[in-house]
């Protein structure tokens, strides 16, 4: 999209437009992250270390492996118990 029609974007279309660029980026840095993980993963080194995930370098895709629900709001713990029962990709029941 040309710089000089952006200005004329509603919010809401700024909002998808700014959606899609977000889901644009975390696409690459997943495709990084397949690399970044098949080297960590099968290089000569440390006999303990934990294995890496292609989504630990994509901040929106990063889970806490050990969240606290004790220090979340209560709207981040209703989204974190939500997220657990329905997963990512399944119908919403809103």
């Amino acid at each position: 999209m040309p710089e000089e029609e952006i200005g004329q974007l509603n919010f809401l279309e700024f909002d998808v437009l700014l959606t899609r660029k977000h889901l644009a980026d975390d696409k690459l840095r997943l495709n990084a992250g397949f690399i970044y993980s098949a080297i960590y993963n099968t290089a000569d080194g440390d006999p303990n270390r934990e294995a890496v995930q292609p989504t630990d370098i994509v901040p929106s895709m990063r889970e806490d492996k050990t969240p606290d629900l004790t220090k979340m709001t209560g709207e981040e713990q209703r989204n974190f118990i939500f997220h657990v029962f329905m997963g990512a990709g399944k119908r919403s029941m809103r």
